[in-house]
């Protein structure tokens, strides 16, 4: 009867796992890959399997490797005699299959009995080593089941009555019984106290100076000096905000003085001097198509003009400055005149209203006002003499017999009443008959409420023909003002006024 012996296609593995940290993963889910390589560490893998496992309170895994979900190769295919085998291990602690390298490591003495399960020749009995420290004891396994070994012949019976004779010799044992089933593993005790940190080794040799020195200051930002970098605070970046010139900027980007935009390769005095632009969209160029929207203020040098341009897509240059001209245009890119407005213009101070006009004062400062009321016709005309004699050295008021025109209504009675406030221009004309003598003289006198205001030439009395009186005058009335005509001679005697209404005439209009 013949007997082998068996050896179990795996091998146990245990870990406490832990994370980045260092402290113990308890109680979770993890994945591990077992990978079996072959010469050495870096050797060709031969086998590989994974594994979804759970830490127990102490943070420790139990595995069989052989056991899990094959990768590739087979387990029972390793050829362990061939050379030496390596174990490495990888660990994702959240369960899924990012692996983190826990390091590979030489298998030794115990996974060889697999070499022998696989029929390799064994080699000589090497010397007994020293007895090493005796482990703990392992819960027993059920006994195995006993050999059963040929019992060997029994001895000739001795003569009759003869003493017995020797016993005779033992037969060879039996062959082994097959090996029971191996125990469940006992409980794993608990994790064993950290042992105490180890001195603290020495300090390693200071490394090369990097290529980039510290900062001095927060804030500082690097810039070469045409031989090293060098920090400074001249360039601030607080990792928010930027601040050029000082280190306290409140905004993105803040400039302590002045901001000059300009092309370097073209020069100031070219077609494309320089652009300053306000974005909508981060991709605005300023072009002529595209969604872009935002504002820019572009400096052509060649024509010595400042544009701002704005829209979407299309571009319409809103404000065009020149620089030689002093002019500046709003909706034109020629402007002629130190302000030119193509289009409407709105202002507003809080004295707008609807028919104001604009005016200005002695200073130039403009401000709305009401627009003057249009002039209405004012005139009248009058004819006739309604008064036919004069006393000498009298002054008589003169009426008038015919009403030419009265626009406006201000002639009655013989007298004139101003509509409204204003300058009028008066005329006036009176004939006298031939005097008795050529004593004395006349005169037509123009009134403003009642007192003198203008005379006309005097003329000499005559007894050979008419004599005329005419006056013209300008004058700045105000409403209500009344306006009459009286009439003066000095001959000595009555003088008489011709009847045709021709000779006498009284007319005026208002000239604003």
């Amino acid at each position: 009867m013949s007997t082998w012996a068996q050896a179990p296609q795996s091998m146990n593995y245990q870990a406490v796992v832990r994370d980045a940290s260092g402290t113990v993963v308890a109680n979770q889910a993890v994945s591990a890959r077992f990978t079996i390589h072959d010469g050495s560490a870096s050797g060709t893998s031969v086998y590989q399997e994974t594994k979804s496992l759970t830490t127990n309170q102490f943070g420790l895994i139990t595995h069989a490797v052989g056991t899990g979900n094959v990768v590739s190769g087979t387990f029972s295919g390793i050829t362990w005699g061939s050379a030496s085998k390596w174990l490495q291990v990888e660990i994702d602690v959240t369960g899924g299959t990012t692996y983190a390298d826990m390091g590979t490591s030489q298998l030794l003495s115990v996974p060889y009995a697999l070499y022998a399960a696989n029929g390799g020749t064994p080699g000589a009995t090497g010397a007994t080593g020293p007895t090493g420290p005796s482990g703990m004891n392992g819960a027993t396994g059920p006994m195995g089941a006993t050999g059963v070994g040929a019992t060997g012949p029994t001895g000739p019976a001795g003569s009759g009555g003869g003493a017995t004779g020797p016993t005779g010799a033992t037969g060879p044992t039996g062959a082994m019984g097959v090996t029971g089933a191996k125990g469940a593993t006992g409980v794993t005790g608990a994790t064993g106290a950290i042992g105490a940190t180890g001195a603290t080794g020495a300090t390693g040799a200071t490394g090369a100076t990097g290529l980039v020195a510290n900062g001095n200051a927060s804030g500082n930002t690097l810039y070469w000096n045409g031989t090293q970098w060098v920090a400074s605070s001249n360039i601030y970046n607080n990792g928010g905000n930027v601040g050029i010139g000082y280190t306290s900027p409140q905004v993105q980007l803040g400039v302590k003085q002045a901001l000059a935009v300009g092309n370097e390769q073209a020069g100031f005095n070219k077609p494309e001097s320089g652009r300053l632009s306000f974005e909508e969209d981060l991709n605005y160029t300023g072009g002529t198509s595209g969604p872009n929207c935002g504002f820019q203020f572009y400096y052509n040098g060649g024509a010595d003009k400042l544009y701002l341009l704005r829209g979407c897509g299309v571009i319409d240059t809103t404000l065009t400055i020149n620089r030689g001209g002093l002019a500046v245009g709003i909706g034109t890119t020629t402007p002629s005149a130190a302000l030119d407005v193509k289009g409407n213009v709105k202002i507003t101070d809080g004295t707008q209203g609807a028919g104001k006009v604009l005016t200005s004062d002695a200073n130039g400062l403009a401000s709305w006002a009401d627009a003057p009321a249009a002039n209405p016709n004012i005139g009248f005309s009058v004819q006739g003499a309604g008064v036919t004699s004069i006393p000498s050295f009298s002054l008589i008021q003169l009426s008038f017999t015919t009403e030419d025109f009265d626009d406006g209504n201000g002639f009655a009675t013989n007298q004139y009443v101003a509509p409204s406030a204003g300058l009028y221009h008066f005329d006036a004309q009176v004939f006298w008959n031939a005097f008795g003598s050529n004593t004395g003289f006349t005169m037509l006198l123009i009134n403003i409420n009642g007192n003198h205001y203008m005379e006309s030439d005097s003329k000499a009395a005559t007894t050979q023909t008419y004599t005329a009186n005419t006056l013209s005058a300008n004058i700045k009335l105000a409403a209500g003002d009344i306006v009459t005509l009286t009439a003066y001679q000095s001959s000595g005697a009555t003088v008489t006024l011709p009847g045709f209404d021709i000779d006498q005439r009284f007319s005026g209009y208002k000239v604003y």
